[in-house]
């Protein structure tokens, strides 16, 4: 006879291995690495933060945004984290740390929406687990 609670452990580790699939595996996450500072107390320099891609994004959500130097070569350089304050359609308006100004975003340069942040504890792990699985954390800028 199966055991009750092994085959609810079982499902509550598939449904977090699925939720938390980085995108490089097909998943909707992203992890991060938080190089900036000013979005305490929610993030805090070094924190590790997963982000998830969303259909679509609110007002007031915090956002990975994808950023691209040089147009000639496409190189990628690390995500910002900034704060949607618009939706215009087309593309969000995202104000960025140190930023007066709002900057318009296309959806399709946004990482996702903060989803969970690690911490401490993601500060202590994050580079030891993510070179475990072969995965790279980006660096937020």
């Amino acid at each position: 006879m199966l055991n009750s609670p092994r085959i609810l452990m079982g499902v509550l580790v598939a449904a977090l291995l699925l939720t938390l699939r980085p995108q490089e595996m097909g998943g909707s996450a992203s992890y991060i690495t938080v190089d900036q500072t000013g979005f305490e107390p929610t993030l805090y320099a070094g924190d590790l933060a997963i982000v998830r891609e969303q259909g679509n994004y609110r007002i007031g959500d915090l956002v990975a945004v994808e950023t691209i130097e040089g147009s000639f070569d496409g190189l990628r350089t690390a995500p910002f984290f900034g704060r949607i304050i618009a939706d215009e359609g087309q593309a969000y308006r995202v104000v960025f740390l140190g930023g007066a100004e709002s900057v318009p975003v296309a959806s399709e340069y946004i990482l996702g929406r903060l989803w969970f942040n690690t911490g401490w504890f993601g500060r202590r792990i994050s580079g030891g687990v993510l070179d475990y699985f072969g995965l790279e954390a980006e660096a937020a800028r």
